[in-house]
This record gives structure tokens, C-alpha cells and sequence, in this order.
């Protein structure tokens, strides 16, 4: 109504809202929640159906995590927790995972830049490229820069549902992969460090779906069309079969504390952890801050996520909201 004319503008009859599905599961949602409470530190967790792509849970602490939506927006260096994406870049360069040997070194220099393992890693002095980054050893992944570069690693990332932003219906960063040319700026990139190589807990469920699914993934989480990936080159199956091989490796070893777990990987790096796996109910991404971080708690969360996924009846696999609104102006 505008007051000064006294005259109707426009009418909006009332109307029942129409209901609005998402993909949110209740018990795996209501899992996530009571997860998050016993957090102390800012820590997010996604999850997402391996198959579909359909997001179950999505959380974040109170605070600063939950005010910026983290879980969603907010990329860091993934460290070993990228090495899926290291490993179909150099298998792409023709690197056999399975056979090339390596030395995992506790530090390599590349062009200036100083790699460091990380504390989690199960060093030896010769492996396989597939056991080493397994295991999170980074260096072993760095220490191979000359069999990839920038571009390469940019779409393995992609096949895997990182750094390539999609519309979800909310604000969402996947992640940024913007490699220097230079071979310490692909060291750091193999190794999930650098400004160029960035993943957010959502880009990261995404790629350990896309793992589990043998498919680039697209996380959605509103209405009834599964979306498709578009520009990304297709995983193959042997890709596929070899990621998870890799994955596996972390699975039984330093992921081997997540229970009902196919493939995972977990690590820690300045004040950051993480663990990032899949089985066949659920990709996740768990991400925490602290001083001091510490792997034993983010195996609980993943367990528990395994744990209602794998218990969800079919009947239960989404949540309606209603959007509706009526009125006269």
C-alpha cells in the first residue's frame, strides 16, 4: 500500500508454501551435532552420500567457525589430506603408483622451498609412491614435481570436485588451485601446501566422494536434480581404482582408529587437523583448530558419522523445509 496515494499497488492472496526438499539426513545430521558439542575448538564436518552426491550433514562449532559457515567457505592447505589429488596428477604424468619407489625424507629443498614431513607420517627410507602418500608422507609427493606441472595439477583437482565453484543454493568456496609455473610452486602444490593449493571440508568431502564413487562428485543439497560436473576431465576406473588404493593404505594405517572406514586419511599441520574418508554410506571431511591438534578426537567424529550413516533407514534419507510468504505492498 503505498500511504501517500491511498492506493492499492500490488495483491498477494495467501497460499499454502510449497515444501521445500533437501538431501539432509536427520540421524546423520543429529550425529554431526552432538559431535560438534564435545568440541572445544572451532572444528566443521561435512557429509556427503558417495553415489549421489548429496549432502547429509553440514556443521560447525559455535563462534567464529558457525558465524562464517566454515565447513562450506573456508579453504586451507590440505597437506596429506590433498594427496588424491597429488597422485591422479602424477599418474596422469605417467607415474605407476603402485611400483615407482621413493624415499620419504623428513625434508627436501626444491628451488628454495623447504618441505618438511609431517609429524603423522610413517617414514621409511624406500616405498612406494601409493604407500607413502597413503601414510601422509608429503615429501614423497613433492620430491616427484618434475613428472607434473601447474595445469596438471590443477585438473586432478578439478576431477575431484575441487577448485571449481558450483551453485548450491548458499555461499560455497570448494577451494582455489592457482599453481605458480615454478617447480618449488608444484613441489609445494604436491605436497597440499602454498597459497596455490587450497580445499575447503566441503571440496574435501567432494573429492572423497568422488574417490569412493569412481566419478567426479557434485555436492547438492536442495531440490531433486543431482547436478553434473561441466569441463572437468572424467576420472577413469583405473585412476579411480588406484586412488583408493591409495586411500586404503591411510585406512590401515594412520587412519586405522576411524572405525567402518574404506578409505581415509588423517594428519595434523601447525594448529590444524583433519581426517577425510569414505565408506559406503558416507564421504566426510572432519577440520579442527587448536594450539595443540590432536587426531584421537577427529577419529570419534568420523566413527560416529560412519556409524549413523550406516544405520539410516531408507525412509529417512531427506528433510522438507517450506518456503511461503503472502501479503499486499
Amino acid at each position: 500500500m503505498d500511504p501517500a496515494l491511498n492506493e492499492l499497488v500490488a495483491d498477494y492472496p495467501e497460499s499454502p508454501g510449497k515444501d521445500v526438499t533437501t538431501t539432509v539426513n536427520t540421524s546423520v545430521q543429529e550425529a554431526v551435532d552432538e559431535t560438534l558439542s564435545s568440541f572445544e575448538e572451532p572444528t566443521s564436518i561435512v557429509a556427503v552420500k558417495p553415489k549421489t552426491g548429496e549432502i547429509l550433514a553440514v556443521g560447525d562449532t559455535k563462534g567464529t567457525a558457525r558465524a562464517n559457515a566454515e565447513s562450506l567457505n573456508a579453504p586451507f592447505s590440505p597437506e596429506a589430506a590433498g594427496s588424491p589429488i597429488a597422485a591422479l596428477a602424477l599418474m596422469r604424468g605417467g607415474v605407476n603408483l603402485e611400483n615407482d619407489e621413493v624415499k620419504c625424507e623428513d625434508k627436501i629443498d626444491v628451488e628454495g622451498r623447504a618441505i618438511s614431513e609431517s609429524q603423522l607420517s610413517q617414514s621409511s627410507t624406500d616405498t612406494t609412491l601409493e604407500q607413502a602418500m597413503g601414510y601422509g608422507c608429503v615429501t614423497a609427493a613433492a620430491s616427484q614435481h618434475g613428472r607434473t606441472d601447474a595445469n596438471g595439477i590443477q585438473e586432478a583437482a578439478a576431477s575431484l570436485g575441487v577448485g571449481v565453484d558450483h551453485d548450491l543454493g548458499v555461499p560455497t568456496d570448494f577451494g582455489n588451485v592457482e599453481i605458480g609455473a615454478g617447480a618449488g610452486d608444484v613441489a609445494e602444490a604436491l605436497a597440499g601446501r602454498g597459497r596455490g593449493m587450497q580445499v575447503s571440508p566441503l571440496g574435501m568431502a567432494s573429492m572423497a566422494a568422488s574417490v569412493a564413487s569412481g566419478t567426479t562428485v557434485v555436492p547438492w543439497a536442495v531440490g531433486d536434480a543431482k547436478p553434473k560436473p561441466e569441463g572437468q576431465p572424467p576420472l577413469t576406473p583405473a585412476e579411480a581404482a588406484a586412488l583408493r588404493k591409495v586411500m586404503e593404505t591411510g585406512a590401515s594405517g594412520v587412519a586405522s582408529s576411524v572405525s567402518s572406514v574404506d578409505g581415509a586419511l588423517m594428519g595434523t599441520s601447525d594448529n590444524r587437523a583433519w581426517v577425510v574418508g569414505y565408506s559406503d554410506d558416507v564421504a566426510f571431511a572432519v577440520v579442527t583448530h587448536a594450539e595443540s591438534p590432536s587426531t584421537s578426537t577427529l577419529a570419534t567424529a568420523a566413527s560416529a558419522i560412519t556409524s549413523a550413516a550406516a544405520n539410516t533407514n531408507d525412509g529417512e534419507e531427506s528433510d522438507s523445509g517450506e518456503e511461503s510468504g503472502s501479503g499486499e505492498n
